[in-house]
């Protein structure tokens, strides 16, 4: 069985996904607008970690923040 459907479009597939255990992790590339320069870009991993009990999600973590770490001269 293959836990990623093959029908996602290409920014919501994971480029790598692995599994140990109970546990799965999804790694995902993603894109962002520089904070220091909004014109240009730069590429960064994410990621998201479940682990399964009973065939059911139990718990998730993943790479998120609630707020962006703030930029040269801002406070």
């Amino acid at each position: 069985m293959n836990p990623i459907p093959a029908n996602l479009p290409p920014d919501r597939t994971p480029t790598k996904a692995f599994a140990k255990g109970d546990y799965v992790v999804l790694i995902w590339e993603r894109e962002a607008a520089d904070p220091t320069d909004p014109s240009k870009k730069y590429k960064y991993n994410d990621f998201d970690l479940f682990r399964v009990e009973n065939g059911q999600l139990a718990e998730h973590w993943d790479g998120a923040m609630k707020n962006p770490p703030n930029g040269p001269g801002k406070e």
